[in-house]
């Protein structure tokens, strides 16, 4: 079986899905990373292209990138600062 970075691409998008249905959890989020980086360098001997393991780390974070709260700061001891 061979797997592409079209297909990398794919599992990590339809997680992005699964997180903006609210069926995503920090645990699948982090397996799909594994996934994409750990199980791919054990099968391959090399890591997948850099914008698969970008859209990875992306995903790792995502629950903190998308909080919009303006008090996150006051609310949180390391927050995320990001443009809202």
């Amino acid at each position: 079986m061979t797997i592409t970075n079209a297909d990398l691409h794919a599992k990590i998008t339809e997680e992005f899905k699964r997180f903006k249905d609210g069926k995503s959890t920090a645990e699948s989020r982090l397996a799909v990373a594994k996934y994409v980086t750990d199980d791919y360098f054990d099968l391959y001997g090399k890591y997948p292209a850099g914008s698969v393991i970008e859209r990875a780390g992306t995903l790792l974070l995502v629950e903190d990138l998308a909080d919009n709260n303006p008090y996150k700061v006051a609310h949180n001891e390391r927050p995320f600062l990001t443009e809202s």
